[in-house]
C-alpha cells in the first residue's frame, strides 16, 4: 500500500469551543501541501450506546475517548509507486504528521483510533490508550502475563518497549523499559 492515515477522536469540547481554530484544524488536515487534492472525512460516532457502555469486567482495549467522541475524522496521505529511495513515503508520512497537529492541539486530551492512525503518532501509548496511562498498564498487564515472551509483537502496539526495530526489520531486544511505561 501506498499510502498512510491519520486520525483523531474529537468531542464536544473540541467541535464547539473554538469554530475558526477547528475550521483551520480540518482546512489543514485536507490540504496540508496547498495544492488542493487532499481530503478529510468525519465520522459521527457518538450515540448513549457508546456514551453509557459498561465494557464487562470494568474494561476493554477502547481509548476511553471513544466514550466521549463525537467524531472521528480521518486523512491520508500517498506516495509514488517505485519510491526505491524511500523519499516519497517520508514526506508523505511528514505531510501526515503536520496535517494532524492542529486537530491534536484542538483536542489533547482525546486520542485516535488506533486501527485508522498515523503509525508514527508521537505520543501513541495516549493517542490510542488514553491519557492517564492507566488503560495502557492494565493491557500491559495483561500482555506480559499472556505474552510473557514478547512472541507477538508490533509497533506502535502494547507491550513493544523490550524490542528494538532496527536494519529495516530486523528486531532485537533491548533494557526492560516497562517500569518507564506506567508499571508501578
Amino acid at each position: 500500500d501506498n499510502s498512510v492515515v491519520t486520525s483523531r477522536l474529537l468531542d464536544e469540547t473540541a467541535l464547539s469551543k473554538n469554530l475558526t481554530a477547528l475550521t483551520a484544524a480540518y482546512e489543514t488536515l485536507a490540504d496540508v501541501d496547498g495544492t488542493g487534492t487532499g481530503a478529510a472525512t468525519a465520522y459521527l460516532v457518538s450515540g448513549r450506546g457508546v456514551w453509557n457502555a459498561r465494557p464487562r469486567g470494568g474494561g476493554n482495549a477502547v481509548n476511553p475517548a471513544w466514550r466521549k467522541a463525537l467524531s472521528h475524522t480521518t486523512a491520508g496521505q500517498s506516495w509514488t509507486h517505485l519510491d526505491y529511495e524511500g523519499k516519497s513515503k517520508r514526506a508523505a508520512y511528514s505531510r501526515a504528521d503536520a496535517s494532524l497537529e492542529p486537530l491534536r492541539k484542538l483536542a489533547p486530551d482525546s486520542g485516535a483510533y488506533v486501527n485508522e492512525a498515523f503509525p508514527e503518532e508521537p505520543d501513541w501509548r495516549h493517542a490510542f490508550w488514553g491519557r492517564g496511562g492507566k488503560n495502557y498498564a492494565r493491557l500491559l498487564r495483561i500482555k506480559r502475563a499472556v505474552d510473557p515472551d514478547d512472541v507477538l509483537w508490533c509497533h506502535p502496539c502494547v507491550g513493544n518497549e523490550r524490542w528494538e526495530e532496527v536494519d529495516g526489520g530486523v528486531l532485537c531486544r533491548v533494557e526492560d523499559k516497562d517500569k518507564r511505561f506506567y508499571l508501578q
